[in-house]
């Protein structure tokens, strides 16, 4: 939030939802909110699912799985120190 230029403000939130079936994986529910000062809330809703071995995480989330004009997939890569 900007305090000194309100049209530099947004709100943005990243949701899951998620279980682990299995020791070596997580699925489940994600969602993503954006609102830009003055415009319509921006959310897009989908599903995940990470991989894990040892240290490591690799992820996959697709997001308005039912609309093919917006649909879009995030990567993500994790590790623990």
């Amino acid at each position: 939030r900007d305090l000194e230029v309100r049209e530099d403000s947004f709100y943005y939130s990243w949701n899951e939802l998620g279980i682990s079936p299995l020791e070596w994986l997580r699925i489940g529910l994600v969602g993503q909110r954006t609102r830009l000062y003055q415009t319509e809330r921006d959310i897009q809703r989908g599903f995940f699912a990470q991989l894990m071995y040892r240290k490591a995480t690799l992820g996959v989330y697709v997001f308005n799985p039912d609309d093919s004009d917006n649909r879009f997939m995030v990567f993500s890569l994790g590790a623990k120190f």
